[in-house]
């Protein structure tokens, strides 16, 4: 099965491409005021070639939502109308709800209706509290063969202000910069895969690394549409910070499947400015530096990974094996030969 949504902005539009390329004061935001509204939706089926669509109205704005393709191909069926907490980690919220009309029946709740309830009186000891990061060296094999592996659980986090939930896991390579061709290679397994989560793998300086990061070649592994979650190479200079658009570059699905992966830097490549090559699977992504960004340079000391340091968000499980990786040379005053 799959799923997806639509983020919505102000005056009618439904938003186009990522979250992070929209100019934030444009978009629908409902503050936790307690202050009361009025909602509707209504889906059309689709007829002739037009695909199905989902109408919305939030107090007096509506806006016109289309059913994906594929989501209407596959179809869906439904046996109950109601709430339910969203099943991925996060945190709370307070709603309540009235007055409702639902395919012509009204429902005042002047007095219990009866409905069933499943779990919705829940309360149990949350053991994946927000911003616990448990990665490093796992005795598991989630990536197949004998027990073995590092990786692990890895929260999106803010890092500009919850510099306590900033973690890496990383090699000491000694030291390597964009001069330098780098490769890193092995298998990955990706067993769980939240929205709303990330993580990176790949180059870079112990020191620091936020978001974007700086002292990095590598890829980072983002959630940002329903077609899947992307494996995006990236770089970070002190004043050059991009990654591969995510339409153009790998994707996943959480789940059982095992990967080849493969990370290329190429100094020589993009006529000499530099480029980043990925693999996952049999897909690829490039994505070139531009003029300037190889000569303005980076300082890379660890090779390893580190989770999503922009947003607080959600957790991703993250296991690899059967690494190879480009290792530097070390100052005399870092390491003694």
């Amino acid at each position: 099965g799959a799923s997806s949504g639509q983020f919505l902005s102000q005056g009618g539009v439904a938003a186009e491409g990522i979250v992070r390329e929209w100019e934030t004061s444009q978009m629908l935001r409902i503050p936790p005021d307690s202050s009361r509204h009025k909602w509707s939706f209504e889906y059309v089926p689709k007829s002739g070639d037009r695909r199905g669509e989902i109408e919305f109205s939030f107090d007096e704005t509506t806006w016109k939502i289309p059913v994906g393709e594929e989501h209407a191909e596959v179809g869906a069926t439904f046996n109950r109308f109601g709430i339910f907490n969203d099943q991925i980690p996060g945190r709370a919220m307070v709603a309540y709800f009235d007055d409702l009309l639902v395919n012509g029946e009204k429902e005042g709740f002047s007095v219990d209706p009866g409905w069933e309830g499943k779990g919705n009186h829940g309360v149990f000891e949350d053991d994946v509290l927000y911003g616990s990061n448990d990665f490093g060296y796992s005795r598991t094999n989630y990536t197949g063969g004998e027990p073995g592996e590092i990786g692990g659980r890895f929260w999106r986090v803010e890092g500009a202000v919850e510099t306590q939930y900033k973690g890496y896991y990383g090699d000491d390579i000694g030291i390597l910069g964009l001069d330098q061709r780098l490769e890193a290679r092995g298998k990955i397994a990706i067993p769980l895969f939240s929205i709303d989560t990330g993580m990176h793998i790949g180059f870079f300086n112990s020191n620091e690394q936020g978001w974007m990061p700086v002292n990095f070649i590598g890829v980072n592994l983002d959630s940002l549409t329903s077609s899947g979650r992307f494996f995006m190479p990236m770089y970070g200079t002190e004043s050059y910070r991009a990654h591969q658009h995510p339409h153009g570059s790998p994707w996943f699905m959480g789940g059982d499947e095992v990967h080849d992966f493969s990370i290329v830097y190429d100094p020589e490549g993009a006529e000499g400015r530099g480029s980043i090559a990925v693999t996952l699977g049999n897909q690829s992504g490039k994505i070139d530096l531009p003029e300037g960004a190889k000569e303005e340079g980076v300082v890379m000391d660890r090779f390893g990974l580190f989770n999503m340091q922009d947003n607080n968000g959600k957790h991703c499980e993250i296991y690899l094996d059967d690494l190879e990786y480009t290792v530097g040379r070390y100052p005399s005053d870092i390491h003694e030969e």
